[in-house]
């Protein structure tokens, strides 16, 4: 509890001194209550996430800058974990970055929670990118670039491989991503988004809860390719991601789509997707998501709503019902 309390003070003190402009950054933060039920036995209150990120402004210093995210969750008992802590240098178009962040890989992956429709990212994404089950973020290096008319984006990195919650002196299982697309943004009426994700690493020891067993260590060959799609046309969006992996001769894959149409502050949303993964214990059933947000203060304030069902031999199962109110605490400074 003496910890919390120490991380609030910090927090406090960057966002007062940066009231009073004394110092280049900027702090903010948002928080995610939910309630959860299943008409059942499930009735759970939770706080889903409270986030807050630091990032330096244009008036740190020249090329270069830096990005620190924490959170808490109620199943973490409200306790601060450090998510992301980089810091990038800029040179013309290409960037560098250094620290721990998340590998470049998946397009939903990269949109931000607070920003995304569903009140949740897809499971084919949470589950199936390169580090799921092992922290999600890495620590490594990666190298970008940004096309001068942002059409055309590409990187590559290099990470330690073994995710934030273990961490091996002799580390052998390096991994290595690639992430590139094309953004077509012609005006407001029309937007195109399209590319590509790879990955490699020869893992030594690691455990893929995710995708197989939790009894089961894994040493060998992981290749995980994605290839994803978004385009909007006014107020409608349509976005689509496929990820397959490779785990030596073990192989698997999985798709999703998600829909959604805004109507001033009212967003009507629907996804569908499909995944399975190499765990025989598991049942890999078709994921259905209906929802409707009310854009109070557009994602500043807003409430949604989410009904979620798998179906079985035509049966539905393991229904949820969710509401949730999302809110800014501290917006950045201009």
């Amino acid at each position: 509890m003496r910890k919390f309390y120490l991380i609030i003070a910090i927090l406090l003190f960057f966002l007062l001194a940066r009231a009073q402009n004394s110092l280049p950054y900027n702090l903010e933060s948002y928080a995610q209550a939910r309630f959860t039920t299943d008409f059942v036995k499930l009735n759970n209150f939770q706080l889903r996430r409270l986030k807050f990120k630091l990032t330096s402004t244009p008036k740190f210093l020249s090329h270069w800058s830096y990005y620190l995210k924490f959170e808490v969750k109620s199943k973490n008992y409200a306790i601060f974990s450090l998510l992301d802590a980089r810091i990038a240098y800029k040179i013309d178009n290409i960037t560098f970055y250094l620290g721990q962040f998340l590998p470049d890989f998946s397009l939903q992956r990269f949109q931000s929670d607070s920003k995304i429709p569903t009140i949740e990212r897809q499971s084919l994404v949470s589950n199936f990118i390169p580090n799921a089950g092992l922290g999600k973020r890495d620590v490594g290096i990666q190298a970008l670039y940004l096309s001068k008319n942002k059409l055309f984006y590409t990187s590559l990195g290099v990470f330690n491989g073994t995710g934030t919650k273990h961490w091996n002196f002799n580390n052998n299982s390096f991994l290595t991503s690639h992430k590139s697309f094309i953004s077509i943004n012609k005006n407001s009426n029309f937007k195109l988004k399209t590319g590509y994700s790879l990955m490699y690493r020869y893992a030594q020891n690691l455990k893929f809860k995710t995708i197989l067993p939790d009894s089961i260590y894994f040493t060998g060959k992981d290749i995980r390719v994605n290839a994803f799609l978004q385009f909007s046309i006014k107020n409608f969006v349509f976005q689509t991601e496929y990820i397959k992996l490779w785990l030596n001769s073990w192989q698997t894959d999985g798709f999703y789509f998600l829909t959604y149409y805004t109507l001033r502050k009212h967003q009507f949303v629907f996804s569908y997707e499909k995944l399975q993964d190499l765990n025989t214990l598991t049942k890999d059933l078709p994921q259905f998501y209906i929802g409707y947000n009310y854009l109070i203060d557009n994602n500043d304030l807003k409430i949604s709503l989410a009904y979620t069902w798998q179906i079985n031999n035509r049966q539905i199962q393991n229904s949820f019902l969710s509401i949730q109110l999302q809110i800014f605490l501290i917006r950045p400074f201009s």
